[in-house]
């Protein structure tokens, strides 16, 4: 399994409270194809076709947050393209 799709499955399928920060960053970005913009410690992904808006942070401890997590996968499942 390539390092792409070991981040794909952590993103999508980990246990949400252990998933750092920069990868599920890097799999927006880099995998789901999302134009970035940053407002302070918020993160605010985009994407042409897709109405739906992520905004997520840092927890304090460098892990994503679980609901913000949630968001991403229902996203993806929503939309697909992984």
């Amino acid at each position: 399994m390539s390092t792409k799709e070991k981040l794909i499955q952590k993103v999508l399928h980990a246990p949400a409270h252990s998933v750092p920060f920069r990868d599920v960053q890097y799999f927006l970005v880099h995998i789901y194809c999302m134009d970035e913009r940053i407002a302070g410690d918020h993160f605010i992904y985009r994407k042409a076709g897709i109405p739906d808006i992520i905004n997520i942070q840092p927890g304090r401890d460098g892990m994503a947050k679980p609901y913000q997590l949630r968001q991403v996968r229902e996203l993806v499942k929503k939309y697909g393209g992984v």
